[in-house]
């Protein structure tokens, strides 16, 4: 999770489970487990149900203490058009794929092979 001084704008899925008034609890789904999180409130999401399921780019909050993350994100926008949304998850995993490479080779540059 980025600090204080350091926002980043994502991607995601969430999975609308509760609305409050300020916060919408949701769930973030991910590729591998899908974690609890919450939406800020805001024009963005005015008319969403309960059990939806949608894409929005959103500002990253998220604040670390010593007993947890509290996982907050601020929508940015609904994503609605599917090319839109595809290159997202492209550019995600992209984004994912060269972490692995960058890994792999800082481990062949010390040496580590099989």
């Amino acid at each position: 999770m980025p600090n204080n001084q350091e926002k980043m704008t994502a991607f995601g899925q969430f999975r609308i489970l509760k609305i409050g008034t300020k916060y919408i609890q949701a769930e973030l789904i991910g590729s591998v487990k899908n974690y609890q999180a919450q939406l800020v409130k805001n024009t963005v999401l005015s008319d969403i149900e309960i059990g939806a399921t949608i894409f929005l780019r959103v500002n990253d909050q998220s604040t670390q203490n010593r007993y947890g993350t509290k996982v907050q994100f601020e929508p940015i926008k609904l994503l609605t058009d599917q090319a839109e949304i595809e290159k997202y998850i492209l550019a995600d995993r992209k984004r994912v794929a060269e972490i692995y490479i960058q890994a792999a080779q800082e481990n062949l540059d010390k040496g580590w092979y099989s």
